[in-house]
């Protein structure tokens, strides 16, 4: 995203509207810590999505909810279940291979989704974040996979997303993490040794393999494990290879498949006109 294109407020509306989507409710003052916006910022995006009709006050004072309109959102959103489908059953095959929990991640603009996650199958409860949480591009094991494996184009509007949401008014040097994405790409591999995908992003570190499907690098396999059980040595040795060959399988049996949900069909006609 360029700089002549970025709307920054629009931006934050949309930073606000899921925060409070995912939370379920929250008051101004945990808005403007989480967001790290000035209060009166982020009350009157907070007034314009009430206005709106994206959200509304709780019974409780001071507090925001998701309204029904926000359901809208989503209504031209159709899940890839044959993808989902494919991945899964891999997933929950390595899983029990290695006993750690192995996270779908895909890159959505500048952020992260989990979309599929086997932390419900590992014998250990690590604290890993649900499916539909997000996370910045370049702060997880995943993200930097996925840039390392794009243009050099894509790199650099990664790097500048990542310095205007830092806030920082210098620009950064950035041939360090050209480096890294070129070692990455090398590799075939990104650790982290925070992982980001976790409620205790401290405690536990993660190894990601980018998957190819549909003609990019922007989903990646993610394999979390406390980092005081396995160096990143140990986890390059053990869970590397393992990683790769799952998303061999996964890229090559996608190639194959056939989609749940063919193509909806295009409207004749002209187009119904609302009315006020």
């Amino acid at each position: 995203m360029t700089d002549e294109i970025y709307i920054r407020s629009l931006s934050r509306g949309f930073l606000i509207l899921q925060l409070i989507n995912l939370r379920g409710s929250m008051s101004l003052t945990d808005l403007t810590a989480q967001c790290g916006l000035a209060y009166p910022t982020v009350s009157r995006i907070v007034d314009t999505l009430l206005t709106e009709g994206m959200i509304e006050r709780c019974h409780k004072p001071k507090m925001f909810r998701p309204a029904a309109l926000v359901l809208s959102l989503s209504l031209g959103y159709r899940d890839d279940e044959t993808f989902l489908s494919i991945c899964r059953k891999h997933m929950i095959t390595l899983t029990r291979e290695l006993r750690w929990p192995i996270s779908l991640c895909v890159r959505v603009g500048m952020k992260m989704m989990i979309r599929e996650t086997t932390h419900d199958i590992v014998p250990l409860r690590l604290a890993v974040l649900p499916p539909g949480q997000s996370m910045q591009v370049l702060e997880s094991s995943s993200g930097r996979a996925c840039v390392a494996f794009s243009s050099r184009e894509e790199q650099k509007k990664a790097l500048n997303h990542a310095h205007r949401i830092s806030g920082q008014s210098d620009d950064p040097d950035t041939t360090p993490f050209y480096t890294l994405f070129d070692t990455i790409k090398r590799q075939g591999y990104s650790l982290n040794n925070t992982s980001f995908q976790s409620l205790h992003p401290t405690d536990l570190a993660a190894i990601a393999v980018p998957v190819f499907y549909g003609g990019s690098f922007n989903t990646t396999l993610t394999l979390t494990y406390f980092k005081n059980w396995m160096s990143e040595d140990e986890a390059v040795k053990t869970c590397f290879l393992p990683l790769k060959k799952c998303t061999d399988l996964i890229a090559n049996e996608l190639k194959t498949a056939a989609p749940l949900h063919p193509p909806r069909p295009k409207r004749k006609g002209k187009p119904v006109e609302l009315r006020q």
